[in-house]
């Protein structure tokens, strides 16, 4: 993946040589966060500006982009964001990787939301399974994250038995992933917080569906 923020022309043509070397052909251009004690640098201003130069540079490059079911942070309205993302979409990114969600409705209306703008780039869910009262805690402090009433009671009940809380939080997102693949998801993106087990137990008990 690659920050558009923090990076140059010639740093992104350098990267892209050094992939094409590797035999790497997927990126996901991203515009990255915006640090406090960092001068953004000019050339990319936005994740759909990097998309477009990286198409218009290494045509073979398959681009993915990010999208956010609840509406990126920075953006006014659904309608601005949607809108944008379609300009990312257009400038060549071919896949859409979801922010975490924990309400599947949420993320099914914001299909429905960009079937309307006309954006068909297939949608990858975004799914994190919450295994420790530390990730739950920064969740609800640091996102815009709808916590469904069904998530929340597992946070109070499990709040001071760590092993239960990590198998709820594996049994629920193992349920939103059976869900979402009974409604035709075109894909799931599993956020593991470098914990390889929790994919190994995601994998194992979706591999059928």
């Amino acid at each position: 993946h690659l920050p558009a923020t923090y990076l140059t022309k010639r740093e992104v043509d350098d990267v892209l040589q050094q992939l094409n070397q590797l035999g790497i052909d997927q990126v996901l251009a991203l515009r990255g966060d915006i640090l406090p004690n960092m001068v953004p640098k000019e050339d990319f201003k936005y994740a759909s500006e990097l998309a477009s130069y990286i198409k218009n540079h290494s045509p073979n490059i398959q681009l993915s982009g990010a999208c956010y079911p609840e509406i990126h942070p920075e953006s006014g309205s659904r309608v601005a964001d949607v809108q944008n993302l379609k300009k990312k979409v257009d400038a060549g990114c071919e896949k859409l990787i979801s922010q975490l969600f924990l309400d599947n409705d949420v993320f099914y209306q914001f299909q429905e939301a960009c079937a309307l703008a006309d954006i068909q780039a297939p949608i990858i869910a975004g799914i994190m399974p919450i295994v420790n009262r530390k990730q739950a805690l920064r969740l609800i402090k640091t996102t815009q994250t709808k916590l469904p009433r069904k998530f929340l009671a597992i946070l109070e009940k499990y709040e001071h038995n760590p092993q239960a809380l990590r198998e709820a939080g594996l049994a629920y997102a193992v349920d939103q992933i059976v869900d979402l693949v009974t409604q035709d998801v075109a894909g799931v993106h599993l956020y593991t917080m470098n914990d390889a087990q929790v994919a190994q137990h995601v994998v194992a008990n979706t591999k059928s569906l």
